[in-house]
Parts: structure tokens; sequence; C-alpha cells
């Protein structure tokens, strides 16, 4: 999977999510998909309530992938409004650049 996408939007739709992924579950865990249809979709599910946003996007890759929503919320809080992030995966790993920061998943 490899996509391109507005940082600030990035970060709101995580947000967003963060709240469905369940409070008492051991893992808290967020769904990337990047979809040929140009869109990304973030979604996130305790069992009872689910919660998804669409966002945008240039897909160079098609595929998806389940992360930590903790961890990617503390990174996507700090990202600038302004600017691109890319998320690209390998076989093992999600990675997840903004300008010169890069984080590995």
């Amino acid at each position: 999977m490899k996509f391109t996408v507005d940082a600030g939007l990035f970060s709101s739709a995580i947000q967003a999510v963060k709240g469905a992924s369940g409070q008492g579950q051991t893992l808290h865990l967020v769904k990337l998909e990047a979809s040929k249809d140009g869109n990304i979709a973030l979604s996130a599910n305790d069992n009872n309530i689910q919660s998804t946003r669409f966002l945008d996007a240039q897909i160079t890759e098609t595929g998806e992938c389940c992360l930590n929503v903790d961890d990617l919320s503390t990174i996507a809080k700090h990202l600038s409004k302004k600017g691109e992030v890319l998320v690209e995966t390998d076989e093992e790993n999600l990675d997840l650049t903004f300008g010169r920061s890069q984080f590995r998943f």
C-alpha cells in the first residue's frame, strides 16, 4: 500500500475514529485501506459502535493494514496542518513520512 494524503485531514480523521477503538480493550486498532477509487478509509470499532472516515488521496498502490490507533494518534497530533503525509507498507512495516520525519510501525 502506498498513498499521499493531506496531513491536516489525516490527523483529524485519526482522532475522529480513535474513540470507537474501545476503552477497555487490550488492542486499540485502526484499519487503513487504500482503494483504487482514490479514497482511503480509516475504520475502528469496539464491537458496539464503528467509526469510519473517508479521505481523498493520491494512491500509488492499493492495500490495507491495521495499526495501534494510540501510537498513530500520538504522531498525528503533532503533524502540521499543512503539507502531505506519505504512507507506505512493505511485508512487515508501515512507514509514515512527513517532511523530514519518518515513523515506522
